[in-house]
This record gives C-alpha cells, structure tokens and sequence, in this order.
C-alpha cells in the first residue's frame, strides 16, 4: 500500500510541473530555424529569420541599427533596434510575475495587449509575445537575456497573419 501512495505522490508532482519562473510551459511554443528563411541579426545576441517575401531595411540610428522588416504586401510590420556596443538601456522589461496585459502606445494612444503566447527553447522559457486579437493587431515580444526579459521587437500586422508571425519569432536564436 505504501508503494502505491508513493507512486500516487510522485505522478502528482510530476502532473504539476511548473517551470523556475513560475511560467506552465505546456503551451509553449519551441523555438526552431526555417532552413530557407533568411537570417539576420536581432540585439547584440540574436538572431531571426524571414520569408522571402520580407524586406528588411536597415537604417543607422543613435543607439544602433533600426530594422524596418515589412511583408511584400505591407500586412505585416517587424520594427527593432539592433544596439551597438553601448548597448540600448532604454528598452523596459518585464517584471518576474508576468502581467496579464501590457500597454502598448502607438500614434499617442495606448493599445491594451491583453493575448499572450510563450516560447520556450527545450524546457527553458526563453520568450513572452503580448499581443491583441484586433483586426489591425499590434504585439511586442520580451526575450530572455542575462535572465531578465527584455522588451526585443514590436509588430502590427493583420490578424490573418497571426500564425507567420508566430513562424517568425519562433525562429530567434542565440548567436
């Protein structure tokens, strides 16, 4: 009888996971390379990967490289900077309890990004989209680095192209 209570125990440890930060990663998205997507750079540390039918325009800023990366049909927008070696202290993070919902502010109003889905790379939780479910959507990802999560990029795009948005940011990776 012992044995069996032991067993019971342990399956309903395991049955209850929860990873270091608190995070459930059942739903979680793994992170994964498109053999033939492009590759370019994201941050200092990073790197992602788009379609060919992307263009990514790259301008010299203060603080780095701005990266404009727009889909041929202007219904997907990726925006970043790419900080030199300086670095780029001016991008906010996330607290260690995620929020439900961050505020996203665009042509002075503020967008109440109330979706999230989550990234993970094996079992670690690397990074957190927010996200409306708006036609017009707008989301921004934090991504892990140096075991904070940093504020990484900002998209707008059209809702029916929810899914390669998701395709895309899976693909960022550790230089």
């Amino acid at each position: 009888m012992f044995k069996i209570q032991c067993l019971f125990f342990v399956l309903l440890i395991v049955s209850c996971k929860r990873s270091v930060d608190g995070s459930n990663n059942d739903n979680c998205i793994l992170t994964s390379q498109n053999a033939g997507w492009t590759t370019t750079d994201l941050k200092s540390n990073y790197t992602i990967q788009f379609p060919d039918n992307y263009s990514v325009t790259k301008q010299q800023g203060y603080e780095g490289i701005v990266y404009d990366v727009k889909r041929d049909d202007n219904s997907v927008r990726f925006s970043y900077i790419y900080c030199n070696s300086m670095e780029c202290y001016g991008f906010g993070g996330l607290p260690a309890s995620f929020p439900d919902f961050i505020n996203y502010g665009s042509a002075g109003s503020s967008i109440k990004l109330d979706q999230k889905a989550t990234f993970c790379n094996g079992n670690l939780l690397t990074g957190v989209l927010y996200f409306t479910s708006d036609n017009d959507a707008y989301a921004r990802l934090y991504w892990k680095d140096n075991g904070a999560y940093k504020h990484a990029l900002d998209v707008s795009y059209n809702r029916s192209r929810h899914q390669e948005v998701i395709d895309i940011v899976k693909t960022i990776r550790r230089k």
